[in-house]
């Protein structure tokens, strides 16, 4: 029930000990929200942040070479493109709003542990938020659970105080004879 990426990777330190390029938070990026729910509210984010930028504000050649590899969505506004790798670069084509953005991480980029410490809250704090009714379903059990221990401790304590010699009691009556031992009443 819980994403593979929550999992894996309990905080940013826990992804950085497990040595992965600054280029990998991409892949992490695309195979998590591909074909999701949340992927317009991401790609949205990352040109918020600056990460991702339309391709007809870049000049920089490699980039642009990239640009090209975007189609154009078929069904909506969105869609995103497997990661191009281009010289140890990756590069992350995709449409939102009807114009064609890109998303990179190049090995050289000053920015690059920035980027990838901003995509690694990204796509964790949008998993984390993600099936809110699983999330309630699972927080109801809990409390019920401890309930129901609070009810059978409750009972189990109040055991010694209940003289064996009267007849059976209900298990209501038994609650509500251990509650008035404890209380005193």
């Amino acid at each position: 029930m819980c994403p593979e990426f929550i999992k894996s990777y309990e905080n940013f330190d826990a992804y950085q000990k497990k040595g992965h390029s600054p280029r990998w938070i991409l892949w992490e990026l695309y195979h998590n929200f591909s074909g999701h729910s949340e992927m317009e509210r991401v790609l949205k984010e990352t040109i918020d942040k600056g990460i991702s930028f339309p391709t007809a504000s870049i000049r920089e050649p490699l980039v642009y070479c990239a640009a090209p590899i975007v189609k154009s969505p078929a069904v909506g506004n969105i869609t995103i493109t497997k990661p191009v790798n281009i010289n140890r670069d990756l590069y992350v084509p995709f449409w939102v709003g009807g114009q064609p953005h890109i998303m990179t991480i190049q090995e050289d980029d000053p920015k690059a542990t920035a980027k990838e410490r901003e995509l690694f809250w990204i796509i964790s704090s949008r998993l984390l938020s993600s099936r809110p009714k699983s999330r309630f379903l699972i927080w109801l059990l809990y409390v019920i659970t401890a309930g129901l221990f609070i009810v059978a401790l409750v009972i189990n304590m109040a055991q010694p105080f209940v003289r064996s010699a009267e007849a059976p009691l209900s298990l209501q009556a038994r609650i509500a004879k251990a509650i008035f031992v404890l209380l005193g009443v």
